[in-house]
């Protein structure tokens, strides 16, 4: 498209509104919110980005924005328009780049990414940063989301992004210590002097990354993509890389160097042979996009605030403006200075482990707070499993992804401004699924579900299950239902396989059913023993893909036996158990596997395990010791014996109270280990709903969660070994 060049802008204090109409929102983070405007007199479309600068400081950080885009006029950087200053809020008009990120635009179906057309990519992204360096500016932020698309059809780009660009004098030494993570270059990772050769760093990750849909740096959180940054540890190794030419890989080879004199300039990279090849006498061969498609999945749910470790760029960080929420008077009054106050307040929640948990809140306050997420209190730094949404309405969530044991804590909403603070509590409790006789991890708690207003989650990326289906028994005649609960923007097309095939509205008992908020189900009636089998969801949208897989299983045959091994298959993870063994099962044991494809014997990969049974030796009956302050007694059995002994200790009375959480502590002692068994009113306890059976070597332990009246009964603990059966009882009141 044409090229305007813009006469250089000065923010004014005239109205916004009487030049520009808003039109719908493009976009919106904690830089602010960006809306689609348009010109009144010349019905000209542009972006407009507005801001909230509380303070000074933030005030004077646009203005250096602003002063930096005035001297980047160049079509491959985005052009400053207007600007504008009104109470609180501070306005930058700039050229509407409607094609969307560039990563974005190359995994899209109708779009055939090559070789050829990575080179036309990062021609214009050189070419832009040789204008900026021709100019003496650092751009200092080059990532995926900082470079547009004009429109959805060319392959024309545009830079965005100018909060964190500054001036820079080769003649005098500069240290920053601002960027994200990934692309970031070692020397400021150092606090080393930077060059413009920093910005070409950034261009030999972007250029990584386009070619392979893989991060050449990127570790299990910040630190350690920080540290293979400064070691510079990144290979050509993956296979993505088998169909790149060695022209290319020579390019990012020359950019991805640790000392700013050794590495590429601008001018020295435009004039490699890499981009001075002629793309139309290039292969049209489409490069694999599956790992680019997985990579803007996990971007996504990075968050700006969080990603760019800032000290300067005050201006892209601006809170972002809220002042038609709801917290706003209905009589359109300005809204009043005060302390964040919490609107709606999160319970505490049970989940199952594996799940997804979920905080949810609302805070109001004037000005807008900031929000930080706690557990016991210490901040939650937002990563693939801890996942952080801020909507316009000053809703506040906290996604807390595979929940398991180690999450169980206190989590807390902390929000301030310069009014003051407030905070809000509450804690998370992971069931843990006890394993029932087919292997399979169950739970006697009801699926948590939320009233519909509540369960949506707006996260933009990949689908994620905040809820998985779970396996079931086969009951023959009966209604069986497979229940999730999916999560992710845009919406996830679903849908449902049986052993890999995919049910369709022709299966007549098999039902799909869709619910407000995310929520699905796969029923199936008139259950029947051709029923069984695995069950798979499968969720995608354009940013990804996720599934989950359950099983439905009869009562018989999932064990087989022979004579007493017992041989377990779960999940492809086999298991052979000799109960009671005797010496003629010592031996050497081997494990063999074969399909229609062919055979591998466990013997032919050196895999092989010896089995040595030794005579029995004297026994020790069982000895129980409770370490619960509550229970002072001590009940032993020293006698030693080799035929079995059952005894008996005097029935102790233990009071607890309700609403809080219990641990019950014992010391099992004997000769062989005994196997220790948890009854409440004759019934047997396992791991689940409340309660948590633990063993730490001699220590046995239940722990009830939350007391209830319901709780108090008559419990027994039975040890049970080759020298005798001991059993204790405890009566608990609530």
């Amino acid at each position: 498209e044409e090229f305007v060049e813009y006469e250089p802008v000065s923010i004014k204090k005239e109205k916004f509104s009487a030049k520009y109409e808003v039109r719908e929102k493009l976009g919106q983070g904690r830089f602010g919110k960006v809306h689609r405007v348009t010109d009144r007199v010349s019905g000209r479309e542009f972006a407009a980005k507005i801001m909230r600068a509380l303070k000074s400081r933030d005030r004077e950080a646009v203005s250096m924005e602003i002063d930096i885009m005035n001297q980047l006029r160049h079509p491959k950087l985005v052009q400053l328009i207007d600007a504008y200053s009104h109470g609180r809020e501070i306005i930058m008009v700039m050229d509407l780049v409607a094609g969307g990120e560039l990563f974005e635009r190359v995994i899209d179906e109708d779009f055939e990414l090559t070789e050829a057309a990575c080179i036309k990519y990062m021609r214009q992204i050189c070419h832009g940063v040789q204008f900026m360096e021709r100019s003496q500016i650092v751009h200092l932020d080059l990532k995926p989301e900082n470079i547009m698309c004009i429109n959805k059809t060319g392959t024309q780009i545009k830079l965005i992004d100018f909060g964190l660009a500054r001036k820079f004098n080769p003649k005098e030494v500069t240290r920053v210590m601002f960027g994200t993570p990934e692309f970031v270059a070692p020397e400021v990772i150092n606090y080393d002097a930077i060059g413009f050769e920093t910005d070409m760093w950034s261009v030999g990750v972007i250029c990584y990354i386009l070619l392979s849909g893989l991060s050449p740096f990127c570790g299990e959180g910040d630190a350690e993509t920080l540290s293979n940054i400064t070691a510079v540890q990144w290979d050509f190794e993956d296979e993505a890389f088998d169909q790149i030419s060695d022209d290319a890989k020579d390019f990012i080879s020359k950019l991805l160097v640790k000392g700013l004199k050794k590495r590429y300039n601008v001018n020295q990279a435009l004039d490699h042979r890499w981009l001075k090849r002629d793309t139309n006498k290039m292969s049209k061969s489409k490069l694999n996009t599956k790992n680019l498609k997985r990579y803007l999945a996990r971007r996504k749910w990075q968050k700006t605030g969080n990603a760019v470790r800032a000290l300067g760029r005050l201006a892209s960080l601006a809170r972002l403006s809220s002042s038609s929420s709801s917290s706003s008077s209905s009589h359109g009054n300005q809204r009043e200075s005060g302390k964040p106050e919490f609107l709606r307040k999160f319970d505490d929640i049970e989940v199952i482990e594996g799940s997804a948990a979920k905080f949810v809140c609302t805070v109001s306050g004037n000005p807008d707070p900031d929000i930080v997420w706690l557990v016991d209190g210490e901040p939650i730094k937002e990563s693939r499993r801890f996942r952080m949404a801020y909507t316009e309405d000053n809703q506040c969530t906290l996604l807390i992804m595979d929940a398991s044991e180690a999450d169980e804590a206190e989590y807390t909403c902390k929000a301030s401004n310069s009014m003051g603070e407030s905070q809000h509590a509450a804690e998370l409790i992971v069931i843990t699924p006890a394993i029932n006789p087919l292997g399979e991890s169950t739970c006697n708690v009801d699926m948590f579900v939320e009233p519909q207003h509540h369960q949506a989650v707006d996260f933009d990326g990949a689908p994620v299950f905040l809820i998985r289906t779970q396996s079931k028994l086969l009951k023959i005649g009966a209604t069986i239902n497979f229940k999730c609960t999916i999560a992710g923007t845009p919406q996830a097309q679903v849908i449902w396989k049986k052993d890999d095939r995919r049910i369709t509205s022709k299966d007549g008992r098999y039902k799909v059913k869709v619910y407000p908020g995310g929520g699905y189900c796969l029923s199936i009636k008139n259950c029947k023993l051709s029923d069984c089998g695995k069950f798979t969801c499968i969720a995608e949208n354009e940013r990804g893909i996720a599934l989950c897989a359950s099983f439905l299983n009869k009562d018989e045959g999932y064990f087989a036996f022979i004579l007493n091994k017992l041989i377990e298959d779960m999940h492809s993870h086999h298991t052979l158990r000799i109960n009671r063994t005797i010496k003629s099962d010592g031996g050497y044991y081997f494990c063999t596997a074969s399909n229609s494809a062919g055979q591998l014997s466990m013997r032919e990969s050196s895999c092989s395990v010896r089995l040595e049974v030794k005579p029995p030796s004297k026994h020790t009956p069982p000895s129980i010791k409770f370490g619960n302050s509550n229970v002072m007694s001590s009940m032993t059995s020293s006698s030693m014996t080799s035929q079995p002994e059952r005894k008996t200790s005097a029935t102790k009375c233990v009071t607890l109270n309700e609403g809080k959480n219990a641990k019950i502590s014992l010391t099992v002692k004997g000769q062989p280990t005994p196997d220790v068994d948890w009854y409440k009113d004759g019934k047997v306890i396992r791991t689940g709903n409340r309660h948590k059976v633990l063993v730490m070597q001699d220590i046995h332990q239940l722990q009830i969660s939350r007391v209830k009246i319901e709780d108090s009964g008559l419990y027994s603990i039975i040890a049970t070994n080759a020298g005798g059966v001991f059993t204790n009882t405890l009566n608990i009141k609530v």
